[in-house]
Order: structure tokens, then C-alpha cells, then sequence
């Protein structure tokens, strides 16, 4: 493979999830966006075994709270 071929590839930014906003984040953005990674499944809040106690009182009082958003992180 020559050296044409390959491409480098630079590492993301920390910040990189905030790249559409076209200006670097400030610290405060940075340190608070999308922090909420356990919204992503909404039936199994954290990657870990099905049995798992955090998981169980995530979908008991979380999911069933009379407290909803659709987006957390917006």
C-alpha cells in the first residue's frame, strides 16, 4: 500500500459533538453537553447485566415518572 493511498486520520476533539455550532465551545459547554448517556436505550439505561439493581430503579423511576422530556440533553 503506498502513501497515497493510506490517510491519516486525526483524532476528534473532546468537544467534537459540539462541532455544528461553527465556534469553539466555551468550558461550561463542553463540561455539560450530552452528558446524559444513559437515555440512549430507554429499556436498559446502563450496559450491564439484565439483573442489574441500577438498571431495575433506572426503568422503575425514570421511565415510570410522571416527570417526561423528549430530549434531556437539549
Amino acid at each position: 500500500m503506498s502513501n497515497e493511498q493510506t490517510e491519516t486520520l486525526k483524532p476528534l476533539k473532546t468537544w467534537s459533538h459540539l462541532s455544528k455550532q461553527r465556534k469553539r465551545p466555551s468550558e461550561y459547554e463542553i463540561v455539560t453537553a450530552n452528558l446524559h448517556f444513559h437515555t440512549n436505550n430507554k429499556d436498559k439505561p446502563f450496559e450491564v447485566g439484565q439483573g442489574a439493581k441500577m438498571n431495575d430503579w433506572y426503568l422503575k423511576y425514570r421511565n415510570n415518572s410522571p416527570l417526561k422530556h423528549e430530549d434531556w440533553d437539549a
